[in-house]
């Protein structure tokens, strides 16, 4: 189904309101983009694509929404006086998933559509629940901005529910490491997009195995970078060590009586690691890089151990 040609804004989101309330089966996804909508156009009719044909629609791009637990991607083409904008609408397999995708691209600035929104340019991206939007247009203007904050502002309206972040996320100390930016992901592509770490997956990470969350985080005013880990099993995790450690680090690195192991990589610049057990007994790492001090970078893993250490018998 689909709107008239003279549908309104408010017309436009009572209808995103209603095919939400059904199953979000292809057919009903497709029908959520209007034929005219807040000023423009369709000049491409909505398809759907999912991890099969998603190398049909963004050849060079797809990678980027396998390495989480895509399902489908709805997408639209737009005429906007005359200039092109695409509107899509990712259907992820959970909240914390959708809100990896969001979470890996930290540029832009935060506006309040949704869960949690950016806007950069000619382009604006939203996080709400299990779904990731993104709307991005030829030219930055007030025309494409009005278009993409109704077109996002609906489709968040439509969905109508939120979801929880990763619950990795908890084991950054807010009061302690007063975290910043905050990333979400499963593999190395995204942690070296991140945080550059090495050309091989020295951390062993994999979607489907691995847990991954890069804050920037502060100790009395000084920033590090931390990474946490969560693995399958302790093998895995124990590999990664020793990878690390043979790759990253040299012979004048520092073992303590923690397992902390660090070395100071340049000038003002400490890199470390801790091996733990979670709350939960999952096998977990901590790392620590760009530290200006030994003493910060062992505070900043020791404060990431002590958040969910397992209770004491």
């Amino acid at each position: 189904m689909r709107t008239q040609r003279r549908c309104s804004p408010l017309g436009a989101a009572l209808l995103f309101l209603v095919t939400l309330a059904v199953p979000a089966q292809a057919a009903n996804m497709l029908s959520l983009f209007p034929q005219t909508f807040a000023g423009a156009t369709v000049s491409k009719p909505a398809q759907a694509y999912d991890a099969k044909t998603i190398y049909d629609y963004m050849d060079g791009h797809a990678d980027a929404y396998l390495r989480f637990d895509f399902r489908q991607v709805y997408a639209a083409e737009y005429d906007l006086g005359g200039k092109l904008v695409v509107a899509e609408v990712f259907e992820m397999g959970s909240a914390p998933e959708a809100y990896g995708v969001f979470s890996v691209l930290p540029l832009g600035t935060a506006v309040t559509i949704g869960q949690e929104a950016r806007f950069e340019g000619a382009m604006l991206r939203v996080w709400q629940d299990g779904y990731y939007v993104k709307v991005a247009g030829e030219e930055d203007s007030p025309a494409f901005r009005d278009f993409a904050t109704q077109f996002a502002g609906a489709v968040v309206a439509a969905i109508g529910t939120q979801g929880a972040r990763p619950e990795l996320i908890d084991y950054l100390p807010t009061a302690t490491l007063h975290p910043g930016r905050v990333a979400y992901f499963h593999t190395p592509e995204d942690l070296n997009y991140a945080q550059y770490v090495a050309t091989d997956n020295v951390l062993q990470l994999a979607k489907g195995k691995t847990e991954v969350v890069f804050a920037v985080c502060q100790i009395g005013g000084k920033a590090a970078r931390v990474v946490v880990v969560r693995y399958p099993t302790a093998a895995l995790r124990q590999k990664a060590v020793g990878s690390f450690t043979k790759t990253i680090f040299s012979r004048k690195m520092r073992s303590m009586k923690d397992g902390t192991r660090l070395e100071q990589m340049q000038k003002d610049q400490f890199t470390g690691l801790r091996a733990f057990v979670g709350a939960k007994g999952e096998p977990m790492l901590a790392l620590c890089f760009e530290a200006k001090s030994a003493a910060l970078c062992t505070q900043m893993l020791a404060a990431v151990v002590a958040s969910h250490a397992p209770a004491q018998p």
